[in-house]
């Protein structure tokens, strides 16, 4: 009988490990859809993605953005320190319509001799005036190019994205 139960606790823990190495990790990137637009967005989720957005990188392809997803619903405001390049932005509500767009801009660079703290104080913010649960930020001149503007809604997986960011921390 104890020859019985062992073989049945090695079985189940067998088949737990293979299980957690058989999970697909949660995906990196999703596609949304404005009209006949279509984008392959990555994703920020999680307090560390939302900070670091697009800090850096210097290109950002047509037809490509980054789609931050907030857990919960909130006045947001974005800035572009440490961003080497143009961006436009658009905050979304909890059904993907637009509730404002922005055309972000490059700052200068922080000076030699420019505290971080005056550095961030010198960034203008960019609000989405109400509470979003999403932000999606496109190669500059994509507001324009497809006249995106307030009340225009998305087309994306509104569920499967907020609940990954309820659970990610």
């Amino acid at each position: 009988m104890a020859r019985r139960a062992l073989i049945h606790v090695l079985a189940l823990t067998a088949l737990a490990a293979c299980m957690c190495s058989c999970a697909t990790p949660p995906p990196t990137h999703t596609t949304i859809t404005l009209d006949d637009h279509v984008w392959t967005m990555e994703l920020a989720i999680g307090e560390d993605a939302i900070k670091q957005g697009l800090m850096h990188r210097d290109h950002l392809a047509e037809g490509t953005g980054m789609l931050f997803v907030f857990p919960r619903p909130e006045p947001r405001q974005f800035w572009m320190a440490w961003c080497v390049m143009d961006i436009d932005l658009a905050f979304l509500d909890a059904f993907g319509r637009i509730v404002a767009v922005h055309r972000m801009t490059v700052e200068p660079s922080k000076g030699e001799q420019e505290s971080e703290f005056a550095y961030l104080n010198r960034m203008p913010s960019y609000p989405s005036g109400v509470p979003v649960r999403f932000a999606a930020e496109f190669p500059a001149g994509t507001i324009d190019r497809v006249g995106m503007k307030r009340g225009d809604k998305f087309t994306l997986d509104v569920r499967t994205l907020l609940d990954r960011a309820q659970h990610t921390p």
